[in-house]
């Protein structure tokens, strides 16, 4: 059984376990960089699976649909399917082969799908960004911030849990 933890700015995370559910913020900043994944044996005698969540922001599972164009490779583009979301990026794969390179810089284009209220809305948005990590067929993109872009709030209504 697996369980995650976020760690917050001071590199303390609650952890909590999933058989008894007893938690404990315990300091795990010294795994920053080198393990996400740790065992943990709790009080109550079971061991478990803990990813630790370095993340600043939370990321959000979505099935969205979108595009991207590659400016780093004459304009290369695609269509996607974002697999989560976050403030400050995203992760996506491609519905056919790509040739994204870490480093690249892309502009992408997704629309966001809410079901609140009963009905679908849909919101547009284009964030400029560039490709962090490759792993097989997901490719992982840190936003360009824009300053005062107004479809940040459109962006964040949309992550609330």
């Amino acid at each position: 059984m697996e369980a995650r933890a976020f760690v917050n700015s001071e590199g303390k995370a609650v952890i909590k376990c999933p058989h008894c559910e007893k938690g404990k913020a315990t300091p795990v900043a010294q795994f920053k960089g080198r393990k996400s994944t740790i065992k943990i044996k709790c009080s109550c005698g079971e061991t478990f699976t803990l990813r630790l969540e370095f993340r600043m922001k939370y990321r959000k599972p979505v099935n969205l649909v979108g595009r991207y164009v590659n400016h780093s490779q004459k304009k290369a583009e695609g269509d996607i399917y974002v697999r989560d979301l976050s403030m400050t990026g995203m992760k996506f794969t491609t519905v056919g082969p790509n040739t994204l390179k870490l480093g690249d810089s892309l502009t992408l284009d997704f629309t966001l799908t809410d079901q609140r209220q009963g009905s679908l809305v849909g919101s547009d948005l284009t964030r400029e960004a560039l490709v962090k990590y490759i792993d097989r067929h997901f490719i992982g993109c840190e936003f360009v911030k824009n300053a005062d872009d107004p479809s940040d709030q459109r962006l964040g209504f949309f992550l609330l849990p």
